[in-house]
């Protein structure tokens, strides 16, 4: 099988894991708001984690990375929440939605790195995905 097949699989693969995780998380959980914020800071953590532990390699990287944590977390249904609030008329808390979001996730994101023991300053851009 050519290499880049190979990665597609180890990215489906890794797609069908996080989104069972997500249903699973979903099903447990409020299946609301407090959820998809829930996945998508564990998301981001585990991302910055796992970039700052370095490369594992493009198949393990394509399952992890790109496949498990790019549908195990969302950015199309937190856009969707910003749009529902907003045209139900709260447009402060969809304004509080949108600014905790990015700034709790990009905090996750810096604590993953940092829990992995390599601070920003110290990454490479290479091999990321």
């Amino acid at each position: 099988m050519p290499k880049h097949l190979r990665e597609l699989a180890f990215v489906f693969a890794g797609g069908a894991a996080g989104t069972a995780l997500r249903v699973a998380v979903t099903v447990l959980g409020d299946s609301g708001r407090g959820s998809l914020m829930f996945v998508n800071l564990v998301g981001a953590f585990c991302l910055g984690w796992f970039l700052a532990r370095g490369t594992y390699g493009a198949h393990v990287n394509r399952f992890f990375a790109v496949g498990f944590l790019g549908s195990f977390t969302t950015f199309s249904a937190f856009a969707l929440e910003s749009v529902v609030l907003a045209d139900d008329g709260a447009w402060l808390g969809s304004a509080v939605w949108i600014v905790a979001s990015v700034a709790l996730g990009v905090a996750a994101a810096v604590a993953g790195r940092s829990v992995a023991g390599r601070p920003a300053s110290q990454q490479s851009n290479e091999g990321r995905w």
